[in-house]
């Protein structure tokens, strides 16, 4: 595909349902909810699509949550939307620099606090504690699958195959 926003378009579009697969059928259950390699989906959108990975983050993990979660749907749609735009902003070289990582450190503060203002509006001080391990074991998903896609140079493969 030689058109940029075609492919853009079209990577966004799989993207997206990879991150709604990986966060609605691949879950490891805990107490409360469940953990899920979604985020390292949304980390790969981020190097890919820059930017644009705020789009399939929302509407992938948006669309997962409806699946299992429903009352957590919008939550997860405005705090996902916002882990790829700033995943997206600080990756978009594709290199792993200061830049990227803050970013993906970032992201994983938008995750953890997000959700605990979340559980704290759906639940109560009691069950957004008990959630916070938990959350930030979920950003240190996004974080290690950022690092990987930067240190592997997925976006320099993924231009390559473009240009097939």
């Amino acid at each position: 595909m030689k058109n940029k926003k075609t492919r853009r378009l079209a990577v966004g579009g799989l993207m997206a349902a990879l991150i709604a697969a990986l966060t609605a059928y691949v879950r490891i259950s805990i107490p409360g909810g469940y953990l899920n390699p979604g985020d390292a989906a949304v980390a790969m959108a981020g190097v890919l699509l820059g930017p644009y990975a705020a789009i399939p983050a929302a509407v992938g993990s948006g669309l997962a949550d409806l699946l299992g979660y429903p009352q957590y749907a919008i939550f997860t749609f405005i705090i996902k939307g916002c882990m790829g735009l700033i995943v997206g902003w600080g990756c978009k070289s594709g290199k792993l620099n200061l830049k990227s990582l803050l970013s993906l450190l970032a992201a994983d503060v938008v995750l953890v606090g997000g959700y605990f203002l979340t559980d704290l509006l759906l639940g109560d001080i009691g069950m957004a504690v008990a959630d916070l391990p938990w959350n930030a074991l979920q950003a240190a998903i996004l974080l290690v699958a950022g690092i990987a896609c930067l240190v592997t140079g997925l976006k320099r493969v993924m231009q390559k195959i473009g240009e097939a």
